[in-house]
């Protein structure tokens, strides 16, 4: 994963508990351990870039509801010198946030430094993997996209001089 995408979550991690801090010293919410929270990857776009459960998991600690949580947290974000431009509360007390429109022009400086070696890593270096060989039969009726992935990536790990890159959120696919 690239360094920026990296930085973007420590970044809201950074800003919320910050936000939080700034309620507990204005008296909005209550001083207790703010509960570890996910940060995640909408599914829909329409729903930001990133979304945090920030909110929905410390309800229970501030004895709140997670909405009102979320209003005190988006309230007090603050996003200057970060990567992202806005935060939205949506449903129970999730809080989206979008991407400042420079971050796409950083991640090009990103690929046009690195070159080919943008988005290689480390991941699954001295892990032994099974590569299964699938011979499936093109005209039969039982032909799964499951048999044909295998397929592929049995002929891309014969040919040494393609790299096999694995994401960590997807372990089962490879970017051949």
């Amino acid at each position: 994963m690239s360094q920026i995408m990296i930085q973007i979550e420590h970044e809201i991690k950074e800003i919320v508990l910050k936000a939080v801090g700034q309620a507990v010293a204005e008296q909005e919410l209550p001083a207790e351990p703010m509960p570890s929270f996910q940060i995640a990857i909408p599914n829909d776009r329409a729903h930001g870039d990133y979304a945090i459960n920030a909110a929905m998991v410390s309800a229970k600690a501030f004895r709140l509801p997670p909405r009102k949580i979320a209003e005190c947290i988006a309230s007090r974000l603050d996003f200057t010198g970060t990567y992202l431009s806005r935060a939205e509360i949506a449903g129970p007390g999730f809080i989206n946030f979008f991407l400042d429109d420079r971050l796409y022009g950083e991640i090009l400086k990103d690929i046009e430094d690195k070159k080919e070696k943008y988005g290689a890593s480390d991941y699954g270096k001295g892990e032994t993997y099974m590569v299964e060989f699938v011979s499936a039969n093109p005209t039969g009726a039982f032909l799964r996209r499951l048999h044909s992935d295998k397929g592929v990536l049995y002929q891309r790990c014969r040919q040494p001089d393609r790299k096999i890159r694995f994401f960590p959120e997807r372990p089962l696919f490879a970017d051949l």
